[in-house]
């Protein structure tokens, strides 16, 4: 669910209307055709997952439906760890060096366009390269680390006053930054027993509250 247009109206409204047929998902923006298929499933899912959360208390049921032949995800490609206190993680992480995506400058020149940004908060956000997202009840700081090994990453985030999505905005730039990373590093793999023992620290230290 990304962009302006609103598509769990829209939903909501075609399955008042009685259509309990299936939905489709088609993929027309050019950075996800670009990205790793495998990984644009899982945030397409994503995606659809959290348009049956909004759609939910109108069908009364699931609008997604599994067929037996679709193979779930073996192995976990996107870890989210919540914190109560975005800022202080950050530090950790930048004390223990810890790797993390850079995100392009013109991200926040745009985010500043696009919504009603504190100039501290845009300045934090731009320094230690997190994304922001915002809805009617609250807002969303993520940080995200590189490629770690050949398919994981994680999200670092903080759900503040109430928000209710997913950041799925930022997906196209973060995937973008996610393809930039393995076109200039070819591999991430030697990030694998690095990033284990700072994640590991980052931990013990405590600068990763449980959600």
């Amino acid at each position: 669910m990304q962009g302006g247009f609103d598509l769990p109206g829209f939903t909501r409204a075609v399955c008042a209307s009685g259509y309990r047929g299936p939905l489709s998902l088609e993929v027309f923006n050019d950075v996800f055709r670009q990205a790793d298929p495998r990984r644009t499933a899982v945030d397409a899912m994503r995606s659809l997952i959290a348009l049956e959360d909004a759609v939910a208390e109108l069908t009364g049921g699931p609008v997604l439906r599994r067929a037996d032949w679709v193979p779930g995800v073996v192995y976990p490609q996107h870890i989210t760890l919540a914190t109560r206190d975005i800022t202080r993680t950050a530090a950790a992480l930048a004390d223990a060096k810890a790797p993390l995506l850079p995100i392009p400058d013109n991200y926040y020149d745009d985010l500043a366009a696009r919504v009603d940004i504190e100039p501290k908060m845009l300045a934090f956000l731009r320094q230690v390269g997190a994304m922001y997202d915002e809805d009617s009840s609250g807002s969303y700081v993520q940080l995200f680390t590189p490629i770690i090994g050949s398919r994981l990453f994680f999200e670092i985030s903080q759900r503040m006053a109430g928000y209710q999505g997913y950041g799925t905005a930022n997906d196209p730039v973060r995937m973008a930054a996610h393809r930039t990373q393995r076109l200039a590093t070819g591999s991430s793999a030697p990030l694998r027993y690095a990033s284990a023992a700072i994640w590991r620290r980052c931990r013990v230290r405590g600068s990763l509250p449980a959600a």
